[in-house]
């Protein structure tokens, strides 16, 4: 989860999923993994990311997110260069806290994904 800084735009000093806005002719799962390289330093293998899911966000009209689930390998260390704060946390933990940008109702599909594709064992 990325703690949002005071600039944000969009729900400011509020965890959210990482995310980012797709540049000229990049499709979404383009743009995950440039921006996992960009915010945290992250390589992700596109192989083993799996679109969750595509819906209209409550905060921008004319706009659809693309809701992407990636094994990442847990020897990769995140470098936090974008937001306030990172920090890999649970469903449990996530259900605890204010998450910006109406992301709590991502959590039922998240949840039915990680079980579905067995996503254990890696974050």
């Amino acid at each position: 989860m990325q703690l949002r800084d005071t600039k944000s735009k969009h729900f400011p000093n509020m965890w959210c999923f990482p995310g980012g806005g797709c540049e000229e002719g990049e499709i979404p799962l383009d743009t995950i993994i440039r921006e996992a390289s960009e915010e945290y330093c992250l390589t992700l293998d596109r192989n083993a990311c799996l679109l969750m899911l595509a819906y209209q966000p409550c905060y921008e009209e004319n706009f659809t997110d693309h809701v992407f689930i990636c094994r990442i390998d847990v020897a990769q260390q995140p470098v936090l260069r974008e937001g306030a704060d990172m920090k890999w946390m649970t469903l449990n933990e996530i259900r605890q806290i204010q998450i910006g940008f109406d992301q709590k109702k991502l959590l039922p599909f998240v949840e039915k994904t990680l079980t579905q594709f067995k996503f254990s064992n890696q974050h």
